[in-house]
């Protein structure tokens, strides 16, 4: 038995599948997430909109555009 590892091994074949909903929906739906979460932000953080129930909902919003944002450059690597 040898200690050498095969890098070979760790690759998970991708479907088409995979390769249409990876790399070509999700870039969309990030980036209208984006979108639509950054006209929120617009909206609730006007002077007369602030209050702590809109401030959770602002930070919720940046939050979801990060949980969107951080696997992006994953999903367009698959697309080359």
């Amino acid at each position: 038995m040898s200690n050498t590892s095969n890098s070979s091994s760790y690759f998970v074949p991708l479907t088409p599948l995979d390769l249409v909903v990876n790399g070509i929906i999700s870039p969309f739906v990030v980036i209208l997430t984006v979108v639509t979460n950054a006209l929120v932000c617009a909206v609730l953080l006007r002077r007369h909109m602030r209050s702590k129930t809109n401030s959770i909902l602002v930070s919720m919003a940046v939050a979801d555009t990060l949980t969107g944002i951080c696997p992006l450059p994953s999903y367009l690597l698959l697309t080359r």
